[in-house]
């Protein structure tokens, strides 16, 4: 879909490249950087996608690390808030990862792991962790590498937004961590629960819970201990020491999840044992 528009008086929209529920996404060109960028926006009719916007820009703003697209700038146009960034030509993970072997997959989960690792030292947790909101970019030659998006659920500590506060359902009930459903405090633990069910599902097939309906699931998340089956499924993989990880990453209790860290750590021996 092609697009004649610029906006700000500099960036020169030329197609659309990713439309969801935390904005729409355009590929720009910037005529005074000379470079490609992303723009997300969302509708002035969408006040809380507009109070998510202006968060995640404020969050971005603040960050530097390897992984997480770079902030430019924001601006307001027609009454809707207009959020720059470093354009990331990847490929979805949900897609990338369904023909790639179990090796290639812990590599990019590992990457991926370090990523959180060094958003929850800066005290940020992501609150909306899912392979729709990771790019991965790179070849066979030259390796692959996760890029993590929409941080516009992010709990941080240098905010007063309301976002951030406890006591809000926010997120996807697929990988959203019992705590997020039942209105708790939300650490970053929770993070390391939606990674442990997005490296299950790339290595499975599928997620622990077979039910399709959102009440039932959120009931068995709370009320239910993980499926047994889940550890025979593990235990038919190469690597080594994933059917111990992966299960505590997806423990009902925050307290007996590893730390992302720890994830780090363990993926890395994962991997390691298959080289």
């Amino acid at each position: 879909m092609k697009i004649k528009r610029i906006l700000d008086g500099r960036y020169e929209l030329l197609e659309l490249v990713g439309k969801g529920g935390l904005g729409t996404v355009y590929r720009a060109h910037d005529h005074e950087e000379g470079k490609t960028v992303a723009i997300k926006i969302v509708p002035p009719s969408d006040d809380s996608g507009q109070d998510r916007l202006m968060h995640e820009a404020r969050v971005m703003a603040n960050l530097q690390i390897d992984g997480v697209p770079r902030w430019y700038a924001s601006f307001m146009d027609r009454g809707m808030v207009h959020l720059v960034q470093e354009y990331i030509p990847g490929a979805p993970l949900d897609q990338w990862q369904k023909e790639r072997s179990e090796e290639e997959i812990l590599k990019v989960y590992l990457h991926l792991a370090g990523i959180l690792d060094h958003l929850h030292d800066q005290g940020i947790v992501h609150r909306d962790l899912k392979a729709d909101n990771v790019l991965v970019v790179g070849d066979e030659e030259q390796g692959y590498l996760p890029r993590l998006l929409d941080l516009g659920l992010a709990v941080d500590p240098n905010s007063n937004d309301s976002l951030t506060g406890t006591g809000f359902v926010v997120g996807t009930v697929v990988y959203m961590a019992p705590e997020q459903l039942t209105g708790d405090p939300i650490t970053d633990k929770a993070d390391v629960y939606a990674l442990g069910l997005m490296l299950y599902e790339a290595l499975v097939g599928e997620t622990p819970w077979s039910s399709r309906s959102p009440m039932k699931l959120m009931i068995a998340k709370v009320e239910h201990s993980l499926p047994l089956e889940i550890h025979d499924r593990l235990a038919g993989l190469q690597a080594a020491g994933l059917s111990e990880l992966v299960p505590k990453m997806i423990h009902r209790n925050p307290e007996a999840r590893p730390s992302s860290r720890e994830v780090v750590e363990g993926l890395r021996v994962a991997s390691e044992s298959l080289s």
